[in-house]
């Protein structure tokens, strides 16, 4: 990892030196040494960012997605059938019904939306 990004920002920086080189009419060995230089610097530095990632971020990195591995396997091994929840949801609103108000607050489920009528035009 190290090395490919110490290669793709020294490529991209020597690109870049050559074509504002060329654009600013530098002359050859101004935009020779200029790329030599740019080259070494950002070759450099992306050697030590490639350095910094895999010493200090990847593992960071690992350590979360094992973390989210683990909590949706337990999410789905822990969920209730769509069908346990449509009859526990029918039993509570009928439990609700039996001495709710009219005006008193149902909560929104599947049994609601059946009853639920368009209005007509």
């Amino acid at each position: 990892m190290k090395v490919k990004l110490a290669i793709a920002l020294a490529v991209i920086a020597a690109i870049i030196t050559i074509i504002m080189g060329f654009v600013n009419h530098a002359r050859m060995i101004v935009i020779l040494y200029r790329t030599v230089i740019s080259i070494a610097l950002f070759g450099t530095c992306g050697y030590i960012m490639g350095l910094v990632y895999e010493k200090n971020l990847l593992p960071y990195c690992m350590k979360l997605l094992k973390e989210e591995e683990v909590g949706s396997k337990l999410d789905i091994q822990s969920s209730p059938d769509e069908d346990s929840i449509i009859e526990s949801e029918d039993e509570i609103d009928s439990e609700k019904n039996k001495g709710a108000k009219n005006d008193e607050f149902a909560p929104f489920t599947t049994n609601n939306l059946r009853r639920v009528k368009s209005p007509e035009e």
